[in-house]
C-alpha cells in the first residue's frame, strides 16, 4: 500500500492488498492520471467561473527515473515554460 497525501492507493489481489512495488509504477500513475482528468473538469468552474471548456481535457504522464533532484527542477521548469509558450 502507498500513501500520497491524502490519496491512498493499493490493488486487490484475490483476497489480499497487495504492496505496490517499483514494477507497479505505471499502474500508480495510471490511477493518478484516472482520477485527476474528472476532478479536473469538476473543479474548473471553482477557479474560472466566467471560462467554458471548449474541448475536453486529458492528461499525459510517465514514468521516469532522474538521476538528480537538479536534473528534475530543470525538467519542471522547462515544462512549465513549454506551457505558458502553448
Amino acid at each position: 500500500m502507498v500513501v500520497i497525501s491524502t490519496v491512498l492507493f493499493s490493488e486487490r489481489e484475490q483476497n489480499s492488498v497487495k504492496d505496490f512495488s517499483t514494477n507497479n509504477c505505471s499502474k500508480i500513475l495510471s490511477l493518478c492520471v484516472s482520477y485527476i482528468t474528472p476532478v479536473y473538469v469538476m473543479k474548473l468552474k471553482d477557479f474560472f467561473p466566467n471560462k467554458e471548456l471548449r474541448e475536453a481535457p486529458y492528461f499525459d504522464g510517465r514514468v521516469v527515473c532522474y538521476p538528480n533532484m537538479k536534473t528534475i527542477r530543470d525538467y519542471l521548469a522547462w515544462r512549465q515554460l513549454d506551457c505558458k509558450l502553448l
